[in-house]
């Protein structure tokens, strides 16, 4: 997103500064810097573009999401190969690599005029959403390869991209989304 704002060397700059200033102003030595282009990635040069280097990395990562989940046809394919590039340009570096950032964007306005940009509380597109990026994730090695998935967060009962149970509300993909975390290759953070 900060594409319209900064030039690639500006935002190296940027980014540099930053973990400069973290790690050396400030003296804090327990992160890990993760630098996660957004989107599709269709080669490592355009992957690699705004890259701040071995020293300022710690992660390779992307962040994606599905988008329109039932008029976006293209998702599944690009997912997997934005994946793979992020894996070999990770190997070359000498890195780990994650997708993180993911989530469904319904962007969508309800009959009731509210917008939702995660999941919907109803009626969404592809109730299996969440099993059916599991098979994406497991299909080859390079997916398969990832160090960890984020979903976005639960801001409100109108924004938020994991199914929840709240008093009398079952969000109708709180079934499909357990099926992903109990899927044998899933570990929960605070599990390991």
């Amino acid at each position: 997103w900060s594409e319209k704002y900064l030039g690639d060397k500006e935002f190296i700059d940027l980014f540099r500064y930053t973990v400069d200033y973290i790690r050396n102003d400030c003296g804090i030595r327990n992160l890990l810097f993760s630098y996660s282009p957004n989107g599709k990635i269709e080669s490592i040069d355009e992957y690699m573009n705004r890259y701040p280097g071995d020293d300022y990395v710690d992660i390779m990562g992307l962040d994606y999401y599905c988008d329109k989940p039932a008029s976006n046809t293209e998702f599944d394919t690009k997912f997997v190969e934005s994946l793979e590039w992020v894996a070999k340009c990770a190997k070359r570096c000498g890195k780990i690599y994650a997708l993180t950032e993911t989530g469904v964007r319904v962007l969508d306005e309800s009959a009731d005029g509210r917008y939702y940009e995660g999941l919907a509380p109803q009626d969404n597109p592809n109730k299996e959403w969440f099993t059916d990026l599991l098979k994406l994730l497991k299909s080859n090695s390079s997916t398969r390869g990832i160090a960890y998935v984020l979903f976005w967060a639960n801001f409100s009962d109108q924004q938020f991209w994991l199914p929840y149970i709240k008093e009398d509300f079952k969000h109708e993909m709180v079934d499909n989304f357990m099926k992903f975390v109990e899927d044998e290759t899933i570990v929960l953070a605070g599990e390991a």
